[in-house]
């Protein structure tokens, strides 16, 4: 009677836990192979690309012996570029070498403190005195007024520009007192006063020279001093700003108006675009406010 053989499947883990009788061929699920007898020898199988891998030694017919590596079952073609006795170094990971990363270990981090380099740029190395201590015996965030440098107010000074100085006419005021108008009159002269007060009796050299590079009798205009002309000026202040209305321009493109004045429930159109009837169907929810226009 002829030999029983037995037959049953597994995975590569399971088969190496295993044992396999002797008359015993197990079906590996994980490479296809059958594994056969006690020893667990494998046959050879075709990859989807038609080709057979052999990890150890193969025997030729003729007696010819050719050893292959194994490759953990070809997951690996090459490391980094490299075959064979691959030995990598930091450039060929792009990692830093140990002794750079000896020295970013060592490098300072922020929160650490500053004297740990060398002051060779000679950085003050300590706070000095503030140069004011108070100001009108005010210290923290001063703000003095008038009163506090004894000063006159905003409106004492207004009093003091509009004030008679010496040399005004007194004709300025109003003579409530009756005082006698008939000494000197105006058109006298006043070398008939005695000059107590040491006026300049002859003209000074004149402090400014030129004006904009003009001397005489000096007209200056926009141009002179790199202004704009009173007619820019009034231009620029009827100019269109933003956030004004755009109906404000004259519409020389013939841009599509939109005014739904007028019309009870009707909304104005702020958007149009063209589409298939298909993309317009992929619309969830149209815009009442767009028009669509449905194109062949």
């Amino acid at each position: 009677m002829a030999d029983t053989l037995l037959f049953r499947g597994g995975s590569s883990a399971d088969i190496s836990v295993s044992t396999v009788q002797s008359r015993e061929l197990v079906i590996d699920t994980d490479t296809d192979q059958i594994v056969s007898g006690a020893s667990k020898k494998k046959t050879v199988m075709e990859n989807a690309s038609g080709n057979a891998k052999i990890h150890g030694t193969l025997e030729f017919g003729d007696g010819s012996v050719q050893t292959t590596a194994a490759t953990g079952g070809g997951a690996v073609d090459s490391v980094n570029g490299q075959t064979g006795v691959v030995v990598l170094d930091a450039s060929d990971v792009g990692a830093a070498t140990t002794a750079q990363g000896t020295t970013a270990d060592s490098a300072l981090q922020p929160g650490d403190n500053v004297s740990s380099l060398v002051n060779d740029a000679g950085y003050l190395t300590s706070v000095a005195a503030a140069p004011v201590d108070s100001v009108n015996s005010k210290t923290g965030v001063v703000v003095l007024n008038a009163s506090d440098v004894g000063a006159a107010t905003t409106a004492q000074g207004a009093k003091a520009d509009s004030a008679l100085q010496s040399g005004n006419n007194v004709s300025a005021l109003v003579n409530d007192a009756g005082y006698l108008t008939s000494a000197l009159q105006s058109g006298n002269n006043v070398s008939e006063l005695v000059n107590d007060a040491g006026y300049l009796t002859s003209a000074a050299a004149a402090p400014v020279d030129s004006v904009n590079g003009q001397t005489g009798v000096v007209v200056l205009t926009a141009t002179n001093v790199g202004a704009a002309t009173t007619a820019q000026g009034t231009t620029a202040d009827s100019a269109v700003q933003p956030g004004d209305n755009v109906s404000g321009l004259t519409n020389d493109a013939d841009y599509v108006p939109s005014n739904p004045t007028g019309v009870s429930g009707a909304d104005a159109i702020t958007n149009m675009m063209s589409l298939t009837q298909s993309q317009y169907d992929a619309i969830s929810s149209p815009n009442v406010s767009t028009l669509y226009v449905i194109t062949p």
